[in-house]
Protein backbone atom coordinates (compact mmCIF):
# COMPACT_ATOMS: atom_id res chain seq x y z
CA UNK A 1 0.00 0.00 0.00
CA UNK A 2 1.49 2.92 -1.27
CA UNK A 3 0.49 6.52 0.75
CA UNK A 4 1.85 8.71 -1.93
CA UNK A 5 -0.69 7.89 -4.54
CA UNK A 6 -3.07 8.67 -2.18
CA UNK A 7 -2.41 11.83 -0.75
CA UNK A 8 -2.85 15.24 -2.30
CA UNK A 9 0.22 16.41 -4.78
CA UNK A 10 1.87 18.86 -2.17
CA UNK A 11 2.39 15.79 0.23
CA UNK A 12 3.87 13.54 -1.23
CA UNK A 13 7.45 14.86 -1.09
CA UNK A 14 6.90 15.08 2.61
CA UNK A 15 6.41 11.61 3.32
CA UNK A 16 9.99 11.29 0.97
CA UNK A 17 11.55 14.13 3.39
CA UNK A 18 10.42 11.91 6.53
CA UNK A 19 11.65 8.49 5.13
CA UNK A 20 14.91 9.86 4.28
CA UNK A 21 15.40 11.98 7.72
CA UNK A 22 14.57 8.77 9.64
CA UNK A 23 16.75 6.12 8.25
CA UNK A 24 19.38 9.55 8.20
CA UNK A 25 19.23 9.64 11.91
CA UNK A 26 18.91 5.91 12.46
CA UNK A 27 22.64 5.92 10.65
CA UNK A 28 24.05 8.76 12.70
CA UNK A 29 23.02 7.51 16.15
CA UNK A 30 25.66 6.25 18.25
CA UNK A 31 24.88 2.02 19.14
CA UNK A 32 23.47 1.90 22.62
CA UNK A 33 25.88 1.52 25.75
CA UNK A 34 26.15 -1.56 27.77
CA UNK A 35 25.40 -1.39 31.50
CA UNK A 36 28.05 -4.36 32.10
CA UNK A 37 31.63 -4.94 30.50
CA UNK A 38 32.09 -8.07 29.36
CA UNK A 39 34.24 -9.84 32.18
CA UNK A 40 35.18 -13.06 34.13
CA UNK A 41 31.91 -13.94 36.37
CA UNK A 42 32.97 -13.36 39.95
CA UNK A 43 33.15 -16.01 42.52
CA UNK A 44 30.72 -16.66 45.64
CA UNK A 45 33.26 -15.54 47.99
CA UNK A 46 33.56 -12.04 45.81
CA UNK A 47 30.24 -11.56 45.97
CA UNK A 48 29.72 -12.41 49.44
CA UNK A 49 32.43 -9.65 50.17
CA UNK A 50 31.00 -6.76 48.26
CA UNK A 51 27.93 -7.25 50.00
CA UNK A 52 29.41 -7.32 53.78
CA UNK A 53 31.49 -4.01 52.45
CA UNK A 54 28.26 -2.67 51.13
CA UNK A 55 26.17 -3.29 54.49
CA UNK A 56 29.00 -1.67 56.63
CA UNK A 57 28.42 1.21 54.66
CA UNK A 58 24.84 1.69 53.50
CA UNK A 59 21.31 1.79 55.32
CA UNK A 60 17.96 1.19 53.93
CA UNK A 61 16.20 4.82 54.19
CA UNK A 62 12.51 3.68 54.43
CA UNK A 63 11.44 7.33 53.60
CA UNK A 64 13.50 7.45 50.59
CA UNK A 65 12.75 3.52 49.44
CA UNK A 66 16.88 3.41 48.72
CA UNK A 67 20.10 2.96 50.00
CA UNK A 68 21.66 5.38 51.65
CA UNK A 69 25.46 5.48 52.57
CA UNK A 70 26.15 6.63 56.14
CA UNK A 71 28.20 9.55 56.46
CA UNK A 72 29.90 9.50 60.22
CA UNK A 73 30.87 6.32 60.49
CA UNK A 74 33.56 5.84 63.59
CA UNK A 75 35.89 2.69 63.43
CA UNK A 76 34.50 -0.09 64.68
CA UNK A 77 31.23 1.59 65.93
CA UNK A 78 28.96 -1.63 65.18
CA UNK A 79 28.17 -3.36 68.64
CA UNK A 80 28.25 -6.98 69.18
CA UNK A 81 26.33 -9.66 69.22
CA UNK A 82 26.27 -9.18 73.17
CA UNK A 83 25.47 -5.92 73.36
CA UNK A 84 22.50 -6.29 70.92
CA UNK A 85 21.22 -9.23 72.20
CA UNK A 86 21.86 -7.47 75.94
CA UNK A 87 19.80 -4.37 74.38
CA UNK A 88 17.09 -6.57 72.82
CA UNK A 89 16.13 -8.56 76.14
CA UNK A 90 16.09 -4.95 78.47
CA UNK A 91 13.57 -3.99 75.57
CA UNK A 92 11.32 -6.58 75.84
CA UNK A 93 11.67 -6.51 79.78
CA UNK A 94 9.92 -3.26 80.09
CA UNK A 95 7.89 -3.78 76.60
CA UNK A 96 4.94 -5.94 75.32
CA UNK A 97 3.82 -6.21 71.70
CA UNK A 98 -0.27 -5.36 71.64
CA UNK A 99 -2.24 -7.22 69.09
CA UNK A 100 -4.93 -4.74 69.32
CA UNK A 101 -3.03 -2.11 68.79
CA UNK A 102 -0.51 -3.62 66.34
CA UNK A 103 2.63 -1.94 68.12
CA UNK A 104 4.72 -2.41 71.13
CA UNK A 105 3.69 -0.97 74.31
CA UNK A 106 5.58 0.30 77.71
CA UNK A 107 5.00 -1.83 80.52
CA UNK A 108 5.33 0.46 82.70
CA UNK A 109 2.92 3.19 83.02
CA UNK A 110 3.99 6.80 81.43
CA UNK A 111 4.41 9.65 83.80
CA UNK A 112 1.57 12.05 83.29
CA UNK A 113 3.07 15.83 83.57
CA UNK A 114 -0.47 17.02 83.59
CA UNK A 115 -0.90 16.03 87.11
CA UNK A 116 2.67 18.15 88.56
CA UNK A 117 2.12 21.17 90.01
CA UNK A 118 3.82 24.25 88.50
CA UNK A 119 6.33 24.90 91.02
CA UNK A 120 6.82 20.25 90.75
CA UNK A 121 7.79 20.97 87.39
CA UNK A 122 10.07 24.08 87.81
CA UNK A 123 12.34 21.86 89.93
CA UNK A 124 12.32 19.37 87.95
CA UNK A 125 13.48 21.44 85.09
CA UNK A 126 16.14 23.03 87.00
CA UNK A 127 17.42 19.81 88.26
CA UNK A 128 17.39 18.76 84.49
CA UNK A 129 19.41 21.56 83.35
CA UNK A 130 21.71 21.58 85.94
CA UNK A 131 22.55 17.56 84.70
CA UNK A 132 22.20 17.70 81.38
CA UNK A 133 23.23 20.26 78.86
CA UNK A 134 22.33 20.91 74.99
CA UNK A 135 24.84 19.77 72.35
CA UNK A 136 24.40 20.89 68.70
CA UNK A 137 26.62 18.73 66.96
CA UNK A 138 24.38 15.87 68.69
CA UNK A 139 20.89 17.60 68.76
CA UNK A 140 19.66 16.57 71.50
CA UNK A 141 20.55 16.76 75.28
CA UNK A 142 23.68 15.17 76.64
CA UNK A 143 23.82 13.71 80.65
CA UNK A 144 26.82 15.74 81.81
CA UNK A 145 29.51 13.41 83.61
CA UNK A 146 29.81 15.93 86.41
CA UNK A 147 27.79 19.12 87.14
CA UNK A 148 29.14 22.13 85.60
CA UNK A 149 30.34 24.92 87.85
CA UNK A 150 31.11 28.29 86.96
CA UNK A 151 34.80 29.43 86.19
CA UNK A 152 36.41 31.06 89.79
CA UNK A 153 37.68 33.50 89.46
CA UNK A 154 41.54 33.59 90.13
CA UNK A 155 42.66 34.49 93.59
CA UNK A 156 44.54 38.37 94.08
CA UNK A 157 47.83 38.48 93.68
CA UNK A 158 49.66 40.48 96.77
CA UNK A 159 51.96 43.26 95.37
CA UNK A 160 55.68 43.65 96.44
Amino acid sequence: MNLSFRLPRPFRGLTFVAVALTVLMATLAPPPATAQTQSAPKSREEVRKETADFLKTHQWDEANGRWMPEDNLPAGASPTRAQVRDELHVFLRNNRWDDRRGRWVPLKPQRRLSTLTREQVRAETEVFLRTHHWDDMAGGWVDDQAPRKPAKAPAPQAKP
